[in-house]
């Protein structure tokens, strides 16, 4: 393997910023640090040896088809290192200096510290107050975003519950509270929302017998039966 040493060696001729090592001839033509790759010089890093400003860690500029930094793309940009390319660069991450600022990132609940930071911390347009996330509707909670896996980890389930694949869910709004019955049934009557297929009494009727009998035979424990509690 060729080590990357800059300096000058006699070969016949003295040959500026050349060296030759285990068989390698490396150049730094550009005279920016960096060896040119080539067939001699396999382990060199510049990608273009002819320009003083393409260089690994030389700083990218979107458009014009030069890969700068030598990372194998000439318009991607990622500064921040958060894993979301510019978007200026034909990526998502709207604010390419901060890490903390890129699609998917937390922005709320009302009262947050990052609705009122003056960023537009997940990248959807909106900032601080202006988010959905951040508004305050009364009766009503915001969820932010959030990702999870989806699917059967433990190998119990049925075959429709696989692959596990990871599901990302975009902020919304929920009531903060549960919708009664008798507020259901005032939605019903108003010809708002639709009438259910059987009557709630016997929904709750279902509901209730199940977690009885799964209770009483050891399938279901009374912690998880309160889960389904109405």
């Amino acid at each position: 393997m060729c080590k990357k040493r800059k300096t000058s060696v006699l070969l016949g001729v003295i040959l500026s910023s050349t060296v030759l090592l285990c068989g390698c001839l490396c150049y730094d033509s550009d005279e920016d640090g960096y060896f040119g790759h080539t067939g001699l010089c396999p382990d060199g890093t510049d990608c273009n040896d002819g320009d003083a400003d393409v260089h690994p860690g030389a700083e990218e500029i979107c458009g014009n088809e030069v890969d700068e930094d030598c990372d194998g793309s000439a318009e991607q940009e990622d500064d921040d290192n958060d894993g979301y390319h510019d978007i200026l660069c034909e990526g998502d991450d709207c604010d390419d200096t901060r890490a903390d600022v890129h699609p998917g990132q937390i922005e709320g609940p009302t009262g947050d510290p990052t609705c009122s930071d003056g960023l537009d911390n997940d990248c959807d347009g909106q900032m601080d107050e202006e988010d959905s996330a951040c508004v305050s509707i009364p009766g009503m909670v915001p969820l932010p975003w959030r990702c999870f896996n989806m699917g059967d980890s433990f190998g119990e389930g049925s075959g429709n519950e696989l692959p596990v694949h990871e599901v990302c869910i975009y902020p919304f709004w929920i009531d903060a509270h549960e919708v009664t019955n008798a507020a259901y049934k005032e939605c019903v009557d108003a010809g708002v929302c639709s009438a259910p297929s059987q009557s709630i009494s016997r929904i709750i009727s279902w509901l209730m017998w199940r977690c009885w009998t799964g209770i009483m035979n050891g399938s279901l424990t009374p912690s998880i039966a309160s889960m389904f509690a109405l």
